[in-house]
């Protein structure tokens, strides 16, 4: 099932809720300094691409190029996160319910590399009826937003990877669009930290990580 919420270039607008590509491309000072407020975007999507923006500008411009994301540094510190209690599926067309929170420590960049979210209650997957994200300062990453299934297990998440930064707020949120969904749903981190000290190159030769 598609989005509801379909990605928006910079210039497109919505006609009769149908994306209309603009017919030319924007020009580098509106790249540079766009004004989300003039777009013809739902208040979801300027809400989303706020975050995005704001994640980006606040995240260390120089990032120590032996830092892999696949092979921690022996004295990361690991961590799981599960949540506390299961929450209950939201009703339908109710704001979305936070399943799973983690705030980044202070001084810390944190690396997630394994993922699970799982359906509780025996429902119908993959119709769209229960939308699941993954969310860092309230915006989608990229892959992991309006996820109609559940991905890997508890006892056996899936590998991911993506990096937040000192008191980023990463979550996974679910709502029900059409009918009701039963039981309850659960989600996990598994990742590690590193101090941002270490991991932002102070002499400027930072990279890509690898």
């Amino acid at each position: 099932m598609m989005s509801r919420y379909r990605a928006l270039r910079l210039g497109d607008r919505m006609e009769n809720g149908v994306r209309v590509a603009s017919s030319r491309l924007p020009s580098v000072a509106e790249w540079q300094y766009p004004d989300l407020a003039s777009q013809p975007w739902t208040d979801e999507q300027k809400l989303s691409i706020a975050k995005r923006m704001q994640t980006a500008l606040s995240a260390p411009t120089f990032l120590n190029r032996n830092l892999s994301l696949f092979n921690p540094p022996a004295d990361s510190l690991p961590f799981i996160v599960t949540p506390s209690s299961f929450p209950d599926y939201p009703a339908v067309n109710a704001s979305p319910v936070v399943v799973l929170s983690y705030t980044v420590p202070r001084g810390m960049l944190a690396v997630i590399t394994r993922l699970a979210i799982v359906d509780n209650g025996g429902n119908t997957l993959g119709n769209g009826n229960i939308l699941w994200n993954v969310l860092i300062n309230g915006g989608a990453i990229d892959g992991l937003g309006n996820l109609t299934a559940p991905i890997g297990t508890l006892a056996q998440p899936n590998d991911v990877v993506f990096v937040a930064h000192e008191q980023d707020v990463v979550e996974v949120t679910v709502q029900v669009t059409t009918a009701t969904a039963n039981g309850t749903t659960a989600a996990m981190f598994q990742g590690w930290t590193y101090p941002l000290s270490q991991a932002t190159s102070v002499n400027r030769q930072g990279g890509p990580l690898q």
